[in-house]
């Protein structure tokens, strides 16, 4: 019997995750921007699965590369699902 993944609801997370990015930032707005509007042409059950996960993570990885501004590790403890230590 195959494990069922349960994952977060991902517009939820991406949307606390871009009310911390700064103005400044536009390349990466704009690419979650463009992510978040191509999210509701997949299916219900697909939004939450690691087809629309890994795609918002290789977003992240790209234009997050270190950690050393509060507000990007507020947004890796939000992605990490850590956010009472924020």
């Amino acid at each position: 019997m195959s494990e069922r993944c349960n994952y977060r609801n991902i517009e939820k997370v991406l949307n606390e995750v871009m009310e911390y990015i700064p103005e400044k930032e536009t390349a990466l707005l704009e690419k979650l921007n463009n992510f978040k509007k191509g999210l509701c042409y997949k299916a219900p059950e697909l939004r939450n699965s690691c087809i629309c996960w890994l795609p918002f993570q290789n977003i992240l990885n790209v234009h997050i590369t270190s950690f050393e501004e509060d507000w990007k590790v507020k947004i890796k403890k939000i992605f990490n699902d850590d956010t009472d230590k924020i």
